[in-house]
């Protein structure tokens, strides 16, 4: 069966092993209690759980037994967004509202601020590039921002989003298209996010979150 995650609002991460029939509560320490914004296992390794809560980012190596804070130095701040490559599996990306996005290439051992030219402080989605690992996106307050080298320097890559207030951002991989949520609605990109284009035939106006299921390679011809 299954094993899945929870993260709640002021009681921490429970976990099911039998596809959600049942459920353990949290153990001691900083996880108890706490409430969580974003959640992310390890591509490799599936003991390996990380949870954004506020001030801390916290990691399990045993499956969500004990929990340590990886990013102590997060003060008046909390990370709401994930990603982890998912050919480098070390590399991490954390986005965190008053703090810009931050990287670990050591899963979590040290962490870099956001690079140059990102004039961001809430970020509120990640989505990384599998096939070239120095690519990623972030959905902020102002807009899409894109990284292709690690996250050193940055661009703003929001051309044809008509609401600049980005809440949400996924990348199908099988078919390489964008998608980010918007309170305008959803608008996809075909070009690595240089160019956006509304997505809204019958659908409400705001979008907050968004789910897809990916497309393999070959329905798209590639």
């Amino acid at each position: 069966s299954a094993t899945i995650y929870a993260g709640t609002m002021g009681a921490g991460v429970f976990k099911s092993t039998d596809g959600g029939v049942s459920w353990t509560s949290p153990t001691p320490g900083p996880i108890r209690n706490a409430r969580v914004f974003a959640l992310a296992i390890d591509p490799s390794n599936p003991a390996i759980v990380w949870a954004g809560v506020p001030n801390a980012l916290l990691r399990s190596l045993d499956g969500g037994r004990v929990w340590t804070d990886t990013m102590p130095d997060l003060d008046y701040a909390s990370v709401r967004a994930l990603a982890l490559d998912s050919a480098q599996p070390a590399v991490v990306l954390a986005g965190t509202t008053r703090d810009g996005v931050r990287r670990s290439d050591n899963g979590g051992k040290t962490w870099t601020g956001p690079g140059a030219g990102f004039f961001a402080l809430d970020v509120n989605g990640v989505a990384t590039d599998g096939s070239a690992t120095q690519t990623a996106w972030v959905a902020t307050g102002t807009g899409i921002w894109r990284t292709t080298d690690g996250g050193a320097t940055w661009a703003l890559k929001s051309a044809g989003i008509t609401n600049r207030s980005t809440l949400c951002i996924m990348r199908d991989a099988g078919s390489r298209m964008l998608y980010a949520c918007t309170g305008d609605g959803v608008f996809r990109s075909a070009d690595g996010g240089e160019k956006w284009v509304r997505q809204h035939s019958g659908l409400a106006t705001r979008v907050i979150a968004l789910a897809l299921i990916a497309q393999r390679a070959a329905d798209h011809g590639t």
